[in-house]
C-alpha cells in the first residue's frame, strides 16, 4: 500500500512538473507572437542574431572534433623519433586553452550574431514581405511554386553574396578582400542553396504564416549558418596560411 501511495505520488508529480513545463512553453510562446506583432523587425533581428550564433558555437565544436580526431591519427602514424612534433592537421581554428585543446573563437561568434542581426534577419523579413505583394496568384500551389522560383533565383543569390560581404567587412577586408572571399565561395554556397532552400521553402510558403517565416527559415539556419561559416573560417585559414608562406 505504501509503494502504491510513492507511485502515485510520483505520478502525481510528474504530471505536474510536465503541465507546468508546458504551461511555461505556451507562455513563451505568447510572448514571442506578440513580440512579433508589436516589434517585428526587432523580434526577427534578434532571433536570427541568436539563432545564427548557436549555429556558429556548434559548428566551431565540430570542427575542433574533427580537427582532434585528425591529431590523433597523425600521433598514430608518426615516425619514431618524432613524437614531439606538431601536428600540422589542425583546422579549429581560434584561441587555445593552457592545457592546448582549442577554445571557442568568440570573435567569430560575434560576426556571426551581428551578420544576423543586421543583414539576415532584416532582409529576410522585408523579402517575405515583399513576396506576398508581388505574388498575388490565387492558385495556392502556383503561388508556392512562384515563391520558390523567386526565391532561389533572386533572394538566394543576393543573401549569399551579403553574408560573404557582412562577414569580409566585419573582419576588416577591403574591396580586395571582399572579391576575393565572393569569388573562393560564392558559387559553391549557391549551389549549395538551391540544393537546401527549395525543398524547405516547400513548407515555408505553403504552411507556415508570414509573420513566423523568417523564425522557419532561421530554425533551418542552425545548419545553414554553420555551413556557410565553416567556408568562411577555411577561406581565412588558406589566406593565413598564404600570407605565412
Amino acid at each position: 500500500m505504501r509503494t502504491c501511495s510513492k507511485l502515485l505520488l510520483l505520478l502525481l508529480l510528474l504530471f505536474v512538473l510536465d503541465t507546468s513545463h508546458a504551461s511555461t512553453c505556451r507562455a513563451a510562446w505568447r510572448w514571442y507572437k506578440s513580440c512579433l506583432r508589436q516589434r517585428p523587425l526587432l523580434t526577427k533581428s534578434s532571433t536570427s542574431s541568436v539563432i545564427m550564433a548557436v549555429s556558429d558555437v556548434l559548428c566551431q565544436r565540430l570542427e575542433r572534433s574533427r580537427a582532434h580526431d585528425d591529431d590523433d591519427d597523425d600521433d598514430d602514424n608518426v615516425l619514431p623519433g618524432r613524437e614531439g612534433s606538431s601536428s600540422p592537421g589542425d583546422e579549429s581554428g581560434g584561441p587555445r586553452s593552457r592545457s592546448g585543446r582549442a577554445n571557442n573563437d568568440w570573435r567569430r561568434t560575434g560576426h556571426v550574431a551581428v551578420t544576423g542581426f543586421t543583414m539576415s534577419g532584416p532582409i529576410s523579413h522585408g523579402w517575405y514581405a515583399l513576396l506576398e505583394a508581388v505574388v498575388s496568384i490565387q492558385d495556392r500551389r502556383l503561388g508556392v511554386a512562384a515563391r520558390m522560383v523567386l526565391d532561389a533565383f533572386v533572394f538566394s543569390p543576393v543573401t549569399v553574396a551579403a553574408y560573404f560581404i557582412w562577414r569580409a567587412v566585419l573582419e576588416g577586408e577591403g574591396p580586395g578582400g571582399i572579391a576575393a572571399k565572393l569569388r573562393a565561395n560564392w558559387t559553391d554556397a549557391l549551389a549549395a542553396s538551391l540544393t537546401f532552400w527549395p525543398l524547405a521553402n516547400i513548407i515555408n510558403f505553403g504552411f507556415v504564416p508570414v509573420e513566423l517565416r523568417v523564425l522557419y527559415n532561421n530554425m533551418l539556419s542552425l545548419f545553414w549558418t554553420g555551413y556557410l561559416s565553416h567556408m568562411n573560417a577555411t577561406h581565412m585559414k588558406k589566406k593565413g596560411n598564404a600570407l605565412v608562406q
